[in-house]
């Protein structure tokens, strides 16, 4: 059967062919599949009939119809619906959803105070492109509409018509690719449809000026434009009558393209007219100094990443270009203007591609690139020059430069061609947007500019694979740049793919064994060309060449040397990230590289403007300094990089993810080549810091009155760029007795702690030198008259000139030396010789300088080798002590003796003596130098031995010049140097220093030292740095140092807490800082010379600065903060500290932190009595109402925390604000009432006498919540609002810049709506419409201009008037929400702080990014606004008439009427007053203090009144004895009475009196227990007796024994007294009740089991199916318990039992006949003798009930059956053939008798034995043998007819016709079977080869599987001749031919295959004897 029903599905295909083929030119209809919104219904047109949507699509014939949405009844999309139509080639209508809700034009309607959205100000109609069709909105919802989804295809037109015929109807336009909502990219992007009130103005501009008005739905949209026909053309103008309210293009052939709001140029007088200014000149025109002030001409695209666009012929990609740093008119508000674009096909025509501006847009917003034909060429595209509102003030204008030529924009665009079977994966990732760059010049600190490079160096890999196989790449090459310069190509191949701009590559072998390509990159969009396999891929790079300027920072033009600060900038960068309105806002950009070797990371600032960065060089840097691996990389808010490429002709919504995102962190986006410069050799910076420590800027030493100063090189040495003030010198002193000698001295560095000696003495009379300590001076210079400036100092007072009185000296001379001491570092002496001006010649003039060189041949000295040393100084103090002074460095001239030293190396010195020039003389003539009685002239070279060399120096002096001195110098050549040897663990490091210089190892890791002193530090990570002192002397050659093993670093982990505070201001409040398990390596960012190795305490100080972005500098492990770090003043004592848990740490960088630690570093200013002051609670949310206590503790700053005490008399401030002065316990306690919602910071201060703050800096940051009312009218709104405002000062430094001061413009006020949701927005109109100010952008959701009240002038204060980030922002209840004012809804009690912010950055306090510190500023920056002063004029003048009426209340309160009046009024008043006004009672305290004294009076006298009513209620009680039950309510009633006094009125009543209420309460006690236990003996006196209880008295059971139970034990004592039966009958009762329960459970589960097996069926009924109903009763029975049982029908266990015994016999049987069945033969195996085991297996089949034999059929047993009987069947048929076959050769003449006429009979005979199988042979052998015995008489009777011509006698004619005859009867009839071959089914007949017919013999041989058919039968077959006419008919309906003859014939054909079939079953079930049940 179900072969039957496989051939009558196919009958049914041809049928559905022959369907289809008859009605195919009839039916015209497209199957059109919805996709995108499907809940639709379709109509024609008109609408009158449906059409039926069924599984998403319907049909339809081409034409117009519509649809409406017909989904769920509750979306708002219901009932939309619009007209679409269907043409030849559609397929698909793709529904997509409009939302205007976020388009929706707004207005405030003061008729309905409110807001007024699109349903109540006009009507929307939305139509299609060219306005034919028409869509309209849901039912319910007119914002929502339904439209077909076109992409850019086309677009959709709208019409806003305002119901106000005031205002003005709006048409704009979109676009749709999929659900549009006109979602705002984020906050700024407010953008809707305009509602502007008509009012117009005239135009005047040139006639071959187009002038549009623009505007667009939302960012990035297609822009919106309207041109205007003129109403007049005079005079070569055009005037125009323009509305007013969207922003105007104007442009002009050959002229910079203008936008703007305001219309600049010449007005008439009424404001009504203007003439447009001229446009500017030249739109191509580059401004590269923009990028100076950040302002990029740059571009970002929607291109791939690669710039390649691929397309197949007739589709089109439209590119969207952007200007990057956009065109804004302000950076707040992000509104910009787009530039004009032009865009060209380079390399081809356009027969390939080409671009098209589409007729809506006028600027080339948009770019059409259109497939033409198969090919590959380019498209360049770049923008003009624009004009806009200055970005800087918001007036005037500002010119964009038009784009860069270096950065013009190219796309490859390859159309058409066959799929390629290679990919290929380019792996560049520098992709769009990003840039590499080279150095193109490079300038040195020298001012040396060299040419560095023209071509930037890029490297990639590329891969390539076909299939599954890796591709060799063929080639690799670069198309060089092709730029527009002026709109004009550098080139423009016919055929780019063939020109000469193109290099070829050859690629390298990495390791990997790929290839790698090294390429040249030229300045601009470069072409990267790559092939492989059949593949062709493209990949546009930009590089952009550097010009670097390295710069000697305090050095200017000097060539660096350690010590030195680099300033290196890198002009004509670009930001790897640029701020595109809505979309990318940089948080910053961030430079990292290795400077040097070490880890660097520097900002470029939020935007980049500038691109410099600075480096201080160390020793380590001596030689090349390299900076490598740099690279930009930047973080953003906004969205994902690469977000801009979705952009579409109607912004990027359908992939947008949220503008305001968190800060996202790109990563690197741009690499920057190695930078390198020379650092000459300073071999100790530390050193030279330390000996010019001492270095003055001025230096005086002169004479004339107290008080006159020293002029310049008239007796003041002044330092000057290139030299300083000279060490030793000689001057002339002018005497007079009024004068003085006076020294000033100013040093070049200011240093608080340096102190000035001066030593003198006259001519040599040293012995008798004076010391004096003196102040410092301060310089000055003024115009000179002879132009350029000139030097003055006022020197202090030494000696008077008579006290000098030198004309006594022989030689009239005086030696001064000025002594220096630095508060850090090397003392540095002045030596001044003073003569008697006309008298030189008597004294001794010094020598200017004496300096010592290494010999030819002798090596070279070292920095501060051969320097001279001065013997130290002996003096007597002002209090008499002997102190000894180090001189320093240096020839000091006024000295006799000096020391120094030189290495080993050097054997051989020059000396050199400079000679003083005095009237352009030389002081000297000569000099000569003696050792060891050896003399040397001043040019021979002075051998030394290795120790001490004693030299003296003889200076001749010249004539004239005064007499000869000499000086004598030890000169100590060291001993030769050690090679030192580290031993230290594998993988250590090691590092030798000398004080504080590092020695350098040689490149074997040896050091080579000198003589002395050493200390090691031995490194290894994850090990403790271990250190040590080691000496180096003569005593060992080579010395050998060993480290056997390192301390590895204890476990670390947890948190510690991190402070980091300033002078006066907290940069870091506590924050926890997580110890990392493996601690950075700070000695690679120079932090450290050498890794402790553990995670130490200045980890923790360097993650908290990284944390909170706090400036920092630390080298060698000492951490200062810098920036705004200190401010003030500091003492000399000021340091930097830090605390680890209270004490002091002095080495953070070898202190290891540990879980727990509190870490503080801070600033003391270094005053005495200063204080590490501690303000708390540090952080801390309060509710409004709350009291607030501040507590400030303090120890001094170097003792131990747990030394603080209260910090008394200090003042706590918020900003400037004072709020209070602590207490004798150091507290302040805060109203919260008073202070606004959000949060405050609160500082400390305590000053001096001298006014110097003597706390550390301290921060309190306390947040005050807003406290619901659940009083509050849940339908009204009540909120306050103040407005703060700002001077108009401008930016700092600019023009107009003025002071600064934030005012109130609108003070506190309480605002009330009578609504439950108001908006900002709404307060925010309110307020200032009632304060009667104007402001400008309320309906574009951003206030951008509010003007200041008359008061302060009127002025108008605009957005960045005050600063790039000036501008309006708010705040609610402390907190600037991140929605504009239109959206963000306020509740009752919410406060609105809407201010001016001169500097978001700096001011904002919470402007947070993702770590949870603002991004800058700090508490001494944070919402400074709030200091303005929040007073109403008349607020004070109230408060104070308040505190008169506090005043009338007598300070001794009474309890009388008219005291209680004052106190009254006074509250009443007070509580009538605002916040504000309330600020002004200063005696509030005296009001609160009254009420609580009347309080307390009326306490008083209540108490003694309520107390004296409960004791007469208990006097009137009786005695114990006499109380009884009657007596209770009495009792009872005084218990409440005394029970509802206070605990003061309970005071008042005696004990005597309360112990007769407790005794009577204890008597009714007694009696109540004793009542209660007699009503729970009737209870249980009622219950049943044990015989007569039943379930049904479970219930007053349980009752009597919760009662009883309940009773205290002196109650059942009564019980068991009174009735102990009734107590024993209870326990009885409950032991028989759980017996009946237990009995009728095991009754009811017995009873469920007899219930299951009564279902079972009786035993006769019993079958197979049901043995899991058995098994199941069998089993329910089984869990029974034995008690269960019991209760079981034993006449239905029985059934049970009958039915399972049932079953078993039935099983049995069936498998007896299975094995029967199963041990017959196998199939081949089976003969006929089996017929007998066959036969039985049958009958005891047969024997079998139904059931069973299901059971056995279903087994596949009775299949065997079947079988075995099929295979007898055969083997019997088999039988009978060889038996017939037998017989027909049996029926054969005898031999004898044979004659050649039976020859056919015998050829007949051994036909039908040849067709018998093998087994049919072997049964009939005896014929076999006979035929073969005739077949051989036959073949001899041929042979002998052969043999002789006579005829065989035996053969007659008669015989021969016969024969004949039957012949031919054989050969063209059937032979039909005698006996009908039922059982053979063997047939046989002719073959006719003329027509096609098969005849053959058909053996059926079993049924089912196993089955073999051979089917020879005559079959008819199509002769091909009978196929090859033709014939047609018409369709009855069309007319139309149809081919309907072939599918008839295949219906007939299929019709008789069904019958045969049918017929041939029926007969196999005849032939088999055997029908199975499924076949029936």
């Amino acid at each position: 059967m179900k072969k039957i029903f496989r051939y009558l599905l196919l009958t049914m295909c041809l049928l559905g062919i022959l369907r289809v083929n008859v009605y195919a030119a009839e039916n015209t209809n497209r199957v059109i599949n919805l996709t995108g919104i499907s809940s639709v219904k379709i109509y024609t047109a008109d609408k009158k009939q449906e059409i039926e949507v069924k599984d998403e699509s319907f049909a339809v014939s081409p034409g117009e119809y519509c649809y409406e949405y017909a989904g769920d009844a509750n979306n708002s999309l219901n009932g939309a619906g619009g007209y679409f139509t269907v043409t030849e080639d559609m397929t698909e209508l793709n529904l997509a959803s409009v939302y205007f809700t976020n388009a929706s034009p707004t207005a405030w309607i003061n008729e309905k105070n409110k807001w007024c959205y699109l349903d109540e100000l006009g009507i929307l109609t939305l139509y299609d492109e060219k306005q034919e069709k028409e869509y309209w909105h849901a039912t319910d919802n007119v914002y929502n509409y339904i439209v077909p989804n076109c992409g850019g295809d086309s677009y959709y037109n709208f019409n806003f018509i305002p119901f106000d015929k005031d205002y003005l109807p709006i048409e704009g336009h979109f676009y749709v690719y999929g659900q549009t909502d006109f979602s705002p990219l984020n906050l700024s992007d407010s953008g809707k449809i305009p509602y502007l009130k008509k009012s117009y103005i005239t135009v005047k501009a040139p006639v071959d000026m187009e002038v549009y008005t623009t505007w667009e739905l939302k960012f990035y949209t297609a822009r919106n434009w309207k041109s205007y026909t003129p109403f007049k053309t005079e005079d070569g103008y055009n005037y125009y009558k323009i509305p007013e309210g969207f922003t105007y293009m104007m442009r002009q052939e050959g002229k910079v393209t203008r936008y703007s709001k305001t219309l600049s140029g010449e007005w008439n007088d009424d404001h009504t007219e203007v003439t447009v200014a001229p446009l500017e000149d030249n739109p191509t025109q580059i401004h590269r100094e923009q990028q100076k002030d950040g302002i990029y001409a740059s571009m970002l695209t929607n291109l791939p990443e690669n710039s390649e666009i691929d397309l197949s012929v007739g589709e089109y990609f439209d590119i969207v270009p952007l200007r990057a740093w956009q065109a804004i008119e302000n950076g707040v508000g992000n509104d910009h203007e787009d530039p004009d674009w032009h865009y060209m096909v380079i390399g081809g025509d356009e027969s390939i591609a080409s671009v098209e501006v589409t007729e809506d847009d006028k600027i080339g917003q948009f770019g059409r690139i259109h497939a033409n034909g198969e090919g590959t060429v380019l498209v360049a595209f770049y923008y003009d020059a624009v004009e806009t509102s200055s970005i800087k003030s918001s007036t005037g204008s500002y010119i964009y430069s038009a784009l860069l030529p270096e950065l013009t924009g190219i796309a490859v665009v390859h159309v058409g061609g066959d799929s390629p079977q290679t990919q290929i994966t380019s792996n560049i990732d520098m992709i769009e947007g990003r840039t590499v760059y080279y150095i193109k010049n490079q300038t040195g600190a020298d001012g040396v500019t060299y040419e560095m490079g023209d071509s930037a160096e890029y490297t990639f890999t590329p891969t390539a694979t076909t299939g599954d196989s890796s591709e060799k790449i063929k080639s690799v090459r670069v198309h060089k740049p092709i730029t527009v310069t002026d709109g004009k190509l550098s080139e423009n191949p016919t055929d780019w793919l063939k020109d000469s701009s193109w290099k070829t590559y050859q690629a390298k072998t990495t390791e990997d064994g790929k290839q790698s390509y090294t390429i040249q990159l030229s300045e601009g969009r470069n072409i990267v060309e790559i092939k492989a396999g059949d593949a062709t891929t493209y990949h546009v790079i930009l590089a952009r060449g550097l010009d670097v300027t390295i710069d000697n920072v305090h050095r200017s033009g000097k060539a660096l040397e350690v010590g030195d600060t680099a300033k290196i900038t890198m002009e004509n960068m670009i930001p790897p990230m640029f701020k595109m309105a809505a979309i990318y806002n940089p948080s910053g950009v961030q430079f990292t590289c290795k400077a040097n070797g070490a880890d660097y990371t520097t900002s470029f600032g939020q935007y980049m403007v500038g691109s410099s960065f600075i480096v201080k060089l160390q020793e380590e840097d001596t030689g090349t300094y390299r900076i490598t691996e740099g690279a930009l990389s930047t973080s953003a808010w906004g969205t994902v990089d690469g977000a801009h490429r979705k952009m579409t002709r109607n912004s990027m919504g359908k992939y947008w993810n949220g503008g305001d995102n968190p800060n996202i962190d790109y990563g690197k986006m741009a690499y920057i080549p190695e930078i390198s410069f020379n650092v000459a050799s300073n071999d100790d910076s530390e050193e030279t810091t330390n000996r010019m420590a001492g270095l003055l800027k001025v230096l005086a030493v002169s004479t004339g009155p107290i008080g006159s100063p020293t002029v310049q090189d008239a007796g003041a040495w002044f330092a000057t760029n290139s030299t300083n003030v000279p060490q030793s010198a000689n001057g002339g002193l002018l005497m007079d007795s009024d004068w003085f000698v006076k020294v000033g001295a100013e040093l070049l560095q200011k240093d608080e702690d340096a102190k000035l000696l001066v030593r003198y003495w006259r001519g040599t009379d040293r012995n008798n030198a004076v010391v004096k300590e003196m102040n410092f001076s301060e310089s000055y210079r003024e115009t000179s008259m002879m132009g350029g400036t000139v030097g003055y100092i006022v020197g202090n007072p030494l000696i008077s000139c008579d006290d000098l009185d030198i004309d006594s000296v022989e030689s009239m001379d005086v030696q001064v030396e000025v002594i220096i001491i630095p508060g850090n570092g090397s003392p540095m002496t002045y030596a001044r010789h003073m003569y008697k001006a006309g008298r030189q010649r008597l004294g001794v003039l010094i020598p200017i300088n004496m300096k010592i060189s290494a010999a030819e041949g002798s090596g070279a000295l070292g920095r501060w080798d051969g320097v001279l040393e001065a013997d130290d100084i002996e003096y007597k103090d002002s209090k008499g002590n002997t102190v000894t002074q180090d001189l320093g460095y240096g020839f000091i001239g006024t000295e006799e003796h000096f020391t120094t030293s030189v290495p080993n190396e050097t054997d051989k010195i020059l000396l050199d003596v400079e000679s003083a020039v005095l009237n352009r003389k030389n002081v000297l003539k000569s000099y000569t130098i003696s050792l060891n009685g050896t003399e040397y002239q001043s040019d021979k070279a002075i051998p030394l031995e290795v120790g001490v060399n004693k030299l003296t120096v003889t200076c001749k002096a010249a004539k004239g010049m005064g007499k000869d001195s000499t000086y004598t110098i030890d000169v100590t050549r060291r001993s030769a140097s050690k090679q030192t040897t580290f031993e230290v663990p594998e993988g250590a490091s090691v590092l030798v220093m000398q004080g504080s210089k590092t020695m350098k190892a040689n490149e074997d890791g040896t050091y080579t030292l000198e003589n002395g002193t050493y200390t090691y530090y031995v490194s290894k990570s994850g090990f403790l740095t271990k250190t040590d002192s080691f000496k180096v002397t003569d005593e060992e050659s080579n010395p050998v140092i060993r480290i056997e093993s390192l301390e590895a670093v204890p476990a670390q982990s947890g948190t510690v807490s991190v402070q980091l505070a300033g002078q006066s201001t907290v940069f870091c409040p506590t924050t926890d800082i997580a110890i990392s398990q493996e601690a950075k390596d700070l000695a690679a960012n120079r932090y450290v010379l050498y890794n402790h190795g553990g995670y130490t305490v200045l980890h923790a100080l360097l993650d908290a600065a990284d944390a909170s972005r706090a400036g920092f500098e630390c080298y060698r492990g000492k951490f200062v903060l810098t920036g705004d770090s200190i401010t003030e003043s500091n003492g000399k004592k000021a340091s930097w500290i830090c605390k680890v848990n209270g004490v002091v740490c002095d080495d953070p960088a070898n202190t290891l932190a540990s879980d727990g630690d509190k870490v503080e570093f801070f600033y003391s200013s270094g005053w005495d009595g200063m204080k590490d002051a501690h303000l708390t609670p540090e952080t801390k949310s309060v509710n409004r109402g709350e009291t607030l206590t501040l507590t400030l503790a303090g120890a001094g700053v170097s003792e131990n925390d747990a030394k603080a005490e209260a910090i008394a008399d200090a003042e706590i401030y918020e900003g400037s604000k004072l709020i209070g002065t602590t207490d004798e316990n150091g507290q302040l306690q805060v109203e919260t009432n008073t202070l606004s919602l959000g949060t405050h910071r609160f500082t400390a201060v305590k000053k001096d006498e001298a006014g110097h703050n003597l706390l550390t800096a301290v921060m309190s940051s306390i947040t005050v919540n807003k406290v619901s009312d659940p009083s509050a009218d849940p339908n009204k709104t009540v909120v306050t609002f103040r407005l703060i405002g700002d001077t108009k000062h401008g930016e700092e430094g600019s023009d107009n810049e003025a002071v600064h001061a934030y005012t109130t413009w609108i003070a506190t006020g309480t605002y009330s709506f009578d609504q439950s949701e108001v908006t900002v927005g709404e307060v925010f109109k309110t307020a200032l419409e009632e304060a009667g100010l104007s402001y400008v952008g309320i309906e574009n959701n951003y206030i951008s201009s509010i003007t200041a009240p008359e008061i302060y002038g009127g002025y108008e204060l605009k957005e960045m008037d005050n600063g790039k980030n000036s501008g309006w922002m708010y705040t609610v209840n402390g907190v600037h929400p991140d929605r504009g004012l239109n959206e963000w809804y306020v509740t009752t009690g919410d406060e609105i702080v809407w201010h001016y912010i001169d500097d978001y950055k700096v001011e904002q306090s919470d402007m947070k990014d993702e770590s949870g510190f603002a991004s800058s500023g700090n508490a001494s920056t944070w919402n400074k606004w709030l200091e303005a002063l929040d007073e109403t004029p008349g607020a004070r003048e109230r408060g104070e008439k308040v505190e008169n009426q506090i005043k009338q209340i007598d300070e001794t309160i009474e309890l009388t009427d008219e005291c209680e009046a004052k106190i009254t009024t006074a509250r009443k008043a007070y509580d009538s007053l605002t916040r504000e006004e309330k600020r002004y009672v200063s005696n509030y305290d005296v009001l609160l203090k009254a009420e609580e004294q009347l309080a307390a009076l009326k306490k008083e006298k209540a108490d003694k009144e309520a107390a004296d009513a409960v004791i007469a209620q208990i006097d009137a009680l009786p005695t114990a004895e006499n109380v009884t039950l009657e007596h209770q309510e009495a009792v009872d009633a005084a218990r409440d009475a005394y029970s509802k006094l206070t605990d003061d009125q309970k005071k008042l009543v005696s004990k005597e009196t309360t112990d007769k209420l407790e005794s009577a309460e204890k008597k009714i006690a007694q009696l109540l227990e004793e009542q209660a236990a007699d009503l729970v003996l009737e209870e249980m006196n009622a219950l049943p007796s044990k015989d007569n209880l039943t379930l049904d008295d479970e219930v007053a059971l349980a009752g009597a024994e919760a009662h009883y139970n309940a009773l205290s034990d002196a109650q059942k004592e009564y019980l068991n007294g009174k009735a102990p039966e009734s107590v024993a009958k209870l326990g009885e009762l409950r032991t028989q009740l759980e017996k009946l329960k237990k009995d009728a459970a095991d009754k009811a589960a017995a009873d469920a089991v007899t219930e299951k097996l009564n279902a079972l069926p009786s035993e006769e009924d019993v079958m197979f199916q049901d043995e899991a109903v058995l098994k199941q009763a069998r089993e329910a029975y089984d869990a029974l318990s034995e008690d269960q049982k019991k209760f079981v029908s034993g006449e239905a266990y029985d059934k049970l039992e009958k039915a399972e015994k049932k079953l078993e016999a039935l099983k049995a049987e069936a498998e007896a006949v299975t094995k029967q069945i199963q041990e017959l033969p196998a199939v081949g195996d089976l003969k006929l003798e089996d017929a007998e085991k066959v036969s039985l297996a049958r009958s005891a089949y047969d024997a079998l009930n139904a059931d069973q034999k299901r059971q056995l059929t279903e087994s596949g047993v009775v299949d065997t059956l079947l079988t075995a009987e099929n295979q007898l069947s055969l083997l019997e048929r088999e039988k009978e053939e060889a038996e017939k076959v037998a017989q027909q050769i049996n029926s054969l003449p005898e031999v004898k008798e044979l004659k050649l006429s039976d020859k056919t009979a015998v050829e007949q005979a051994r036909k039908a034995y040849d067709a018998l199988s093998e087994s049919q042979k072997a049964m009939i052998k005896e014929a076999k043998m006979a035929l073969e015995e005739r077949e051989a008489e036959i073949k001899r009777l041929e042979e002998l007819a052969n043999n002789t011509d006579k005829p065989d006698p035996g053969n007659k004619g008669d015989d021969k016709k016969d024969d004949n005859k039957d012949n031919n009867k054989d050969n063209n009839t059937s032979t039909t079977d005698k006996n009908n071959n039922k059982g053979s089914g063997t047939t046989t007949g002719t073959t006719n080869k003329g027509s096609n017919t098969t005849t053959g013999t058909a053996t059926n041989k079993g049924t089912q599987s196993g089955s073999t058919n051979k089917t020879t039968g005559t079959q008819a077959q199509t002769s091909s001749s009978q196929t090859t006419g033709s014939s047609s008919a018409k369709s009855a309906k069309t007319g139309d031919e149809t081919d309907f003859l072939l599918p008839m014939a295949g219906l007939i054909s299929a019709s008789g295959v069904f019958a045969g079939v049918v017929l041939y079953y029926k007969k196999r079930r005849k032939d088999t004897g055997v029908e199975k049940k499924e076949e029936k």
